[in-house]
């Protein structure tokens, strides 16, 4: 075995030895909740955000890095219709929605984590917010589980996409 063979063996071996689960970079990983704290990369970390509804149309992602925006909060008015990928839909109420997976795409090229929150559902016609509702006593209820579930596989495992399952605080009697 020459030097320099013995010399990429060796640093193989230590490269392999070094590995370990602690120090591989991992989207579980990146961001934890301690009690009150959020961490990143295991530091305490405070991000300024804004409410954005880009769901109607992308925003000007140069005017939020210079306002210094980290974190984006993006309302889905209407979850049944939202589209997850692909290009604009035309809704049952005439609005026209942008997918999900672009809205964090252009977050994302800003380096902005993106949460997103589902804020209402359309129903007989109408616009129906979920401030106070309680989500099990929703006729809609089984819908609602179906798209937050296909919202979650679309983006597992992308640390800078957040969801936030329900839109405002209701009471759910420790059930």
């Amino acid at each position: 075995m020459n030097k320099i063979t013995f010399l990429v063996l060796l640093t193989c071996i230590w490269l392999l030895l070094s590995c370990t689960e602690d120090n591989i970079p991992s989207p579980q990983k990146e961001f934890q909740i301690i009690g009150s704290k959020l961490l990143r990369n295991g530091k305490n970390v405070h991000y300024k955000g804004v409410n954005a509804m880009q769901t109607f149309g992308l925003g000007n992602g140069d005017l939020m890095d210079e306002w210094k925006i980290e974190i984006v909060r993006e309302f889905i008015g209407n979850l049944e219709e939202q589209p997850i990928t692909g290009n604009a839909i035309k809704a049952k109420n005439g609005v026209w929605y942008h997918s999900l997976e672009k809205i964090v795409a252009q977050n994302r090229a800003h380096q902005k984590i993106t949460i997103l929150c589902p804020f209402g559902w359309f129903k007989n016609g109408d616009m129906l917010l979920f401030s106070g509702l309680n989500p099990r006593d929703q006729d809609f209820y089984e819908g609602y589980k179906i798209k937050m579930r296909k919202i979650a596989e679309h983006f597992k495992d992308q640390p800078d996409v957040w969801i936030e399952v329900w839109n405002e605080p209701y009471h759910w009697n420790n059930q």
